[in-house]
Parts: C-alpha cells; sequence; structure tokens
C-alpha cells in the first residue's frame, strides 16, 4: 500500500461479505464498500475502482471458479493490503500469509496450526439473492460442541461422536437438524439433543461471524493507524 499519509475512504476499503455476517452489521464495525462473496476475477476489478485494503470473508467456488493465490499475490505486489479470514479468506490466508497477506481469526489459528486441514471444514452453499447460508459449516459445529462440553450439556466422548457424524455428511448437506436426526436414530438421548440443538442457536455458538468481526475491526483498527 502506498504510503500517502491519508486514511483510505470506505470506497477504497472492499470487503468480499456473504452469508458469514449481514451487511447491516458489518457496517456499524466498518465504513467499506461491501461486495458479494469473492470469485476470480473480483480483485482486478476493485483495484481498477480503487481499492487498496481488500477484506476477504466469504468466497464462491461451488459453482464458479474461486478466487487463485496468484490474484492475492498480485495484489499486494500492487500495494494493496489484504486481510481474510472466517471462511474463504482464513483459507486464502493460509496460502498467501508468507506474502504479506493477514490472517484474522480462531479458523485461521486452526487451519495454520494443523487443528483442521480440510476445506470442507468451512465449505457451505448459500441463496443467491439473499446470500443466506443453506447449511451448518462444520467449523461451527466444532466451535459450538466444544462450548457445550464445556457447559457440562455432552461429554468430550459425545463431542468426538457428534463430529464424526457430522464429517460423514456431504457438506451441502450438512445441517444441526440432520445430524441430531441422525444421532437420534443411533440412540442419542432426544432431550439432550434439544438441549444441544436450542444452545446451537447461540451468537457465540457462530464462529464464522465472530472471525468475520474480528477480520472487520483488524481493518478498522489497520485503517485507524496507518494514516
Amino acid at each position: 500500500m502506498s504510503n500517502s499519509g491519508q486514511i483510505p475512504t470506505n470506497k477504497q476499503v472492499w470487503i468480499f461479505l456473504g452469508p458469514s455476517l449481514s451487511v447491516n452489521e458489518a457496517e456499524g464495525i466498518l465504513s467499506a464498500h461491501y461486495a458479494p462473496p469473492i470469485r476470480r476475477g473480483d480483485i482486478d476489478k476493485a483495484l481498477k475502482q480503487g481499492a487498496r485494503v481488500l477484506g476477504i470473508i466469504d468466497g464462491s467456488f461451488y459453482r464458479s471458479f474461486s478466487v487463485s493465490p496468484f490474484e492475492i499475490v498480485s495484489a499486494l505486489r500492487q500495494g494493496a493490503k489484504v486481510f481474510g479470514g472466517s471462511s474463504m479468506g482464513a483459507l486464502k490466508a493460509l496460502e498467501c500469509e508468507s506474502f504479506g497477506m493477514v490472517g484474522v481469526g480462531k479458523i485461521f489459528e486452526w487451519y495454520q496450526t494443523g487443528k483442521i486441514e480440510a476445506e470442507d471444514e468451512v465449505a457451505l452453499t448459500f441463496d443467491p439473492d439473499s446470500l443466506k447460508s443453506l447449511c451448518d459449516p462444520l467449523v461451527n459445529m466444532r466451535h459450538a460442541f466444544s462450548l457445550a462440553v464445556e457447559k457440562k450439556l455432552i461429554s468430550p466422548k459425545e463431542k468426538t461422536s457428534l463430529l464424526r457424524t457430522a464429517k460423514r455428511i456431504y457438506f451441502p448437506e450438512r445441517t444441526y437438524r440432520l445430524l441430531f436426526s441422525m444421532m437420534e436414530k443411533k440412540g442419542f438421548s432426544p432431550q439432550k439433543l434439544r438441549l444441544l440443538n436450542a444452545f446451537t442457536q447461540k451468537k457465540s455458538c457462530d464462529l464464522k461471524a465472530l472471525d468475520a468481526i474480528a477480520c472487520l475491526q483488524a481493518i478498522r483498527k489497520y485503517l485507524e493507524t496507518s494514516g
């Protein structure tokens, strides 16, 4: 990023956001230009329109080409500052960290430390119009069940069983509803599943949203200190 001594305007800050967090909530954290989940070619378009800071949170890959590491590295070499976290952003930050991309959040840290490796941990499908998620990402389940163990709603052994079953579900079909239905058929306590279902709806269980917020906060902090 060129050192002009000026804090970038919101037209120079592009955030690629979709199902991880609503734009309304995001705008309350960071003033920026909010674009739909990133696809191949979007970075070049953003740079041509004056973007100097990019935040990659959500991305498309299921029905379109995903953004490539080459595009991100090219933007970095042109002086742009690029942040990533929560979903596609966490994956790309892992790939491009050594070139200067900034990774933010627990999901990025999980990939970085090898706690998780599969891309389908963050994968989901979403409605192209509303951008609402149509399934539940495995990272959210992993986080929620860990919290449930801390709250003594389930045992560590039950958490392992839940995650093992969840991993076997193809990601576009992976939902709490389907998972809990499968677990009940396996003999898991219906009463415990009802409690767990209510617990997983809490905001504290939505790790993708929490990491998206952390990414926006990191960008805001960078902007406040880079002028």
